[in-house]
């Protein structure tokens, strides 16, 4: 293969659609190589990685054989318009695959233990000529790394300004260690690899830490340098963390955001049983949400029961066990809000238990946990007021059932202060009305989250809480909506009191979204502008790309999504594009050539109550041709399908009758 091919392959296999909106990690080794190769050429003979590196030798022909030189001259061609070399189109940034060479010596050479990033060039020089990617290191490479250092920036805008982030964004190193300031931007995808990444759900779950707690980032940075062997960090990088140096920063950060994105599933399967032979995959972690009912009149409250929250849906059946087997069946979505199940009755005693349910076959832990204060918003749609794990905005009142003494500790100064005005509170302390026991007690406050509590993490939105005009994407793609299924869009992270939401369009016009409660929805007007670019907008707070809505026939060609679809050969495994076979499964459907219909037989089931063989009743007529498997086989006649599944011959005749009729008329 040659260089723009590879090239290519490794930027489709980082940036697509798949990460649109999402950070993109750059881990590269030689076995992804292997993996991008094994999806997109045939095998060399002497295997992909071989190969990878003959056409980094090779270069593109109009380059120069100098390694920095090389990625000057290829970025000079990009630049000026230049999108295809000897037939190959250069649908990317064309210099990518050697920048992203200089982090293989890190994940797939030989590396002395405690490695620094301080002798980064020594040990790129060693690995890059055991593969003759250069004769002269230091002249060609190191003393020239300067001249690329700009490409970085060119990809994130390539990204961001270019792609709109439909195909991801990488993180922007602004600005690196002045002594390394070359080689940090290698640096940030080095240290901190997506294996590593992906153990931090195994130290989640070891730490019993569920999905959407309000954990701060002091939290992150300690679970990183507590954790340092588990997640293989070295003595080097663990300094940068705790000295708070630019790359633990960012090393936190990311660690941070891998947390707010994780959804509890375990990435890794690992075992702690004695015998090493035996890998036991880890259970993923869920929540369970305490439902109350509170009557605000008679202060009255009542608990009812748990539910399952989930933002990807539930297993289509699943039974939950707790700690002594008892058996919880028939739990659903719940129709009215998809976010949480049906009601789990007779599981929950007291608000000093703890309860844990699991999914044994789906290998899912559904937790919850015993705590000092609740808080609960009211969801109309289920018509109970439900457990949230931090305050939300725009949740109107948030009720707090907090222990007594917990309350005159940390809350009582807070909730009484000036701060918060007397017609946004109520303090229900008296259980003969609220229905509590004695130990507990319950407050109401309007608007929390003006009133911010200056140490309880619940009690307070977290520091990248930063408002956003936000909507479900479930139908978003290419920064496009589609006028059939246009969605609700929602402010995040502020309160809404006045304003409204407005689309805004290219040439200074712009018009409102129509508010229903606390969200907005589209109107006609905004249809009736199709493929037309603009961008949302609530006061100062705007959408940062600009998006579109586009007829839903413009959204995919059943030929473009025919290609997306694998294809599996005859025995159910996973075609290469390249082997493109005749008889292939695509989706659902079967693609058989005639040679092969003409070939298969019957199913016995088909005819051995009949003495009427099917080549006789292929002969009746020559416009039938009968297609047919094991399980399914196509009457087909002007043009029409029609399926049949293990049905008789007498049955069968019946049909063909009727076929017969309808052909006269």
């Amino acid at each position: 293969m040659k260089y723009l091919e590879w090239n290519n392959a490794i930027i489709n296999h980082f940036f697509n659609t798949e990460n649109e909106e999402k950070e993109v990690t750059l881990y590269f080794s030689e076995d992804v190589i292997r993996e991008i190769g094994e999806k997109n050429f045939t095998l060399p003979e002497d295997g992909y990685v071989v190969d990878f590196f003959k056409a980094l030798r090779n270069g593109v022909n109009g380059t120069t054989n100098n390694y920095i030189q090389r990625i000057l001259d290829l970025e000079s061609k990009y630049s000026q318009g230049c999108r295809g070399v000897q037939q190959i189109p250069l649908n990317y940034p064309p210099y990518l695959s050697y920048l992203l060479s200089f982090l293989l010596p890190f994940t797939s050479g030989t590396l002395p233990d405690g490695f620094r990033m301080t002798n980064f060039h020594d040990i790129v020089k060693l690995y890059f000529e055991e593969r003759n990617l250069t004769t002269n290191y230091d002249q060609q490479i190191k003393f020239r790394l300067n001249e690329v250092d700009h490409l970085w920036n060119n990809i994130f805008d390539w990204l961001f300004e270019s792609n709109n982030i439909s195909l991801g964004y990488i993180e922007k190193i602004e600005n690196p260690a002045l002594n390394r300031k070359y080689v940090s931007k290698f640096e940030y995808h080095i240290i901190f690899r997506k294996e590593q990444e992906d153990k931090l759900s195994i130290i989640f779950d070891e730490n019993n830490i569920l999905p959407n707690e309000p954990i701060e980032e002091f939290k992150i940075k300690q679970l990183l340098i507590d954790n340092a062997i588990t997640l293989r960090l070295t003595g080097d990088t663990v300094t940068k963390i705790r000295n708070n140096e630019y790359i633990g920063e960012k090393l936190v950060k990311r660690a941070f955001n891998y947390y707010k994105n994780w959804d509890g599933t375990n990435r890794y399967d690992y075992s702690k049983t004695s015998d090493s032979t035996t890998i036991q995959r880890g259970f993923s972690r869920k929540r369970i949400v305490l439902c109350l009912k509170f009557d605000i009149l008679t202060q009255k409250i009542e608990v009812q029961h748990l539910r399952t929250y989930s933002i990807d849906g539930l297993p289509e059946e699943f039974t939950l066990t707790d700690i002594t087997n008892k058996e919880f069946k028939n739990i659903e979505q719940c129709l009215q809000n998809p976010l949480y199940s049906t009601a789990i009755t007779e599981c929950f005693q007291n608000l000093n238990q703890n309860v844990e349910l699991k999914d044994k076959s789906n290998r899912i832990k559904y937790t919850w946990k015993s705590k000092d204060f609740y808080l609960f918003k009211k969801d109309a749609q289920l018509n109970d007021w439900v457990e949230i794990p931090q305050i939300e905005f725009n949740a109107n009142k948030t009720l707090i059932v907090a222990k007594r003494k917990f309350y005159d500790e940390k809350l009582k100064n807070w909730f009484e202060a000036e701060s918060i005005p007397a017609n946004h509170k109520n303090l229900y302390n008296d259980n003969t009305k609220n229905n509590l026991l004695d130990e507990w007690l319950a407050l109401t406050i309007e608007q929390i989250t003006k009133y911010q509590h200056p140490n309880l993490a619940e009690l307070k939105t977290g520091p990248e809480s930063t408002p956003k005009i936000n909507f479900n994407k479930e139908f978003f793609f290419d920064a496009c909506f589609y006028s059939d299924v246009l969605p609700d869009v929602w402010v995040e992270n502020c309160e809404i009191e006045s304003g409204e939401i407005v689309a805004e369009y290219n040439e200074n016009t712009s018009i409102p979204l129509q508010k229903i409660e606390s969200t907005f929805c589209f109107k006609s007007e905004h249809v009736q502008r199709k493929d037309q670019e603009f961008k949302l907008r609530y006061n100062n707070i705007e959408y940062p790309r600009f998006v579109k809505i586009i007829a839903f026939d413009k959204r995919k060609t059943n030929y473009e999504i025919e290609q997306t679809q694998p294809k599996r050969n005859l025995i159910g495994n996973s075609v290469k594009p390249y082997e493109n076979p005749t008889n292939y499964f695509q989706g659902i459907e079967h693609h058989f050539n005639d040679e092969t219909i003409r070939k298969m037989k019957p199913f016995k089931p088909f005819y051995k109550y009949s003495k009427i063989r099917m080549t006789q009743f292929q002969s009746i007529h020559s416009a039938i041709s009968i297609k047919y498997t094991k399980e399914i086989f196509y009457l087909t006649t002007f043009q029409r399908k029609v399926e049949f599944r293990k049905m008789n011959m007498i049955t069968l005749l019946l049909t063909y009758c009727e076929v017969l009729k309808t052909r006269k008329t």
